[in-house]
């Protein structure tokens, strides 16, 4: 591991095993001086687990946002935009921080620390986020934690977490899915409506969170039905017979022509359907 790089990741740091803050570089591992416990180093990462034994399935790639959504790409706004008011100074943490899906977000911070369970590429500390986070408390002036919370079992332990190793007066960005299938099995656990997420971060020490609702009711019906063609209608098997099948695939692939053909039609009046808590496809949250 680079040294200095090592140094400054370290820095960060907190021993799991005795909760001491500070760790030091000892011939290639990060040592704890109190409990003088070691963990691994290697390749500018300290490994404080092991991955998951099927944790292989998911690919070490950049995001690719061809595949984007709507609700995706909103979410990347929500992020920039708040982002963008935060001093270049700033100590980032993202907690969950997976491929680096904003890493174009947050490249400016001179100091970003990323956490999350598999050794992707941004990945500084490789640890299991649904226990105690190895990070001294009150470290980071901003933390990151987008699309994490539906995959911990127990989200009130991070969340509390994450109140723990802000700084007093920091800014804690999250999001996540509401309306939306199921991903990532068998680690997919939950769906969060506002009152949830404001009840966690509360209870968590957060005193002033602000809830931003992504998707409207006609965009969740346009992500929906897109889904249910894409998903389930243009990949169904009718009839074993090869002829009918085919016949019956090519009226499917009209018949959502024709959809899509009516949804941009009434557009103009659906954007006019007043905004629902009950039909939003994400939420993000400024705690």
């Amino acid at each position: 591991m680079n040294s200095t790089a090592n140094n400054t990741i370290l820095s960060f740091l907190r021993c799991p095993h005795c909760d001491h803050e500070g760790l030091r570089d000892e011939a290639g591992k990060a040592v704890c001086s109190s409990c003088k416990r070691e963990y691994r180093s290697h390749g500018g990462k300290v490994f404080f687990s092991g991955e998951p034994d099927d944790a292989r399935r998911l690919v070490d790639a950049a995001p690719n946002k061809q595949r984007w959504g709507l609700s995706r790409w909103s979410i990347l706004e929500f992020f920039k935009k708040e982002l963008a008011t935060m001093p270049e100074d700033a100590v980032v943490g993202d907690v969950g921080v997976g491929t680096g899906p904003f890493r174009e977000l947050t490249d400016r911070f001179p100091t970003m620390v990323g956490v999350d369970f598999f050794p992707y590429a941004p990945v500084q500390v490789v640890a299991d986020i649904t226990k105690p986070l190895p990070l001294r408390t009150q470290a980071f002036d901003v933390i990151i934690c987008s699309e994490v919370l539906e995959h911990i079992p127990n989200p009130s332990l991070l969340v509390g977490e994450m109140g723990r190793i802000i700084k007093p007066g920091g800014v804690c960005l999250a999001s996540v899915p509401f309306l939306h299938a199921i991903h990532y099995a068998p680690y997919d656990f939950y769906r969060y409506t506002p009152f949830a997420l404001e009840r966690l971060f509360n209870d968590a020490g957060f005193e002033k969170v602000e809830i931003t609702r992504i998707g409207t009711p006609g965009e969740v019906y346009k992500v929906f039905q897109d889904r249910f063609f894409t998903v389930h209608v243009l990949t169904a098997r009718f009839s074993n017979n090869v002829i009918l099948q085919t016949l019956l695939l090519c009226i499917a692939r009209v018949v959502r022509k024709i959809h899509s053909l009516l949804f941009a039609l009434m557009r103009p009046l659906y954007h006019r359907i007043p905004a629902s808590p009950e039909w939003a496809l994400s939420y993000c949250v400024k705690a």
